[in-house]
């Protein structure tokens, strides 16, 4: 029997590069991620997809899920930064702050 894999979609609240730039880790709000973390950790393969709301620049990462981890204290700043300045471009584009939503609680 083949096994139907359907993508999940779900907006991160953050990503660190690695200093060799040869991988990354993306912060997930943990009410909103258990569906995705049971995808790759039965599927490890991930396609990131990010957009500048003020321009449309994107770009996209794919690759392979090296591992699911809790977040690190010492990362929380990640997150906490990212939804700052996603919440400040989305103002820009004529949305209201709230318009993040608690969905992207780091």
């Amino acid at each position: 029997m083949t096994r139907t894999i359907r993508p999940t979609a779900i907006r991160a609240t953050g990503i660190k590069i690695d200093p060799d730039r040869r991988g990354f880790a993306l912060f997930l709000a943990r009410e909103a991620a258990e569906r995705t973390v049971r995808d790759v950790t039965a599927f490890p393969r991930i396609a990131v997809t990010a957009s500048r709301q003020t321009d449309h620049r994107t770009f996209q990462l794919k690759g392979a899920v090296r591992a699911v981890r809790e977040g690190r204290p010492e990362e929380q700043s990640i997150c906490d930064d990212y939804v700052a300045r996603f919440s400040g471009l989305v103002e820009v584009v004529g949305m209201p702050r709230t318009s993040s939503g608690p969905g992207l609680r780091a």
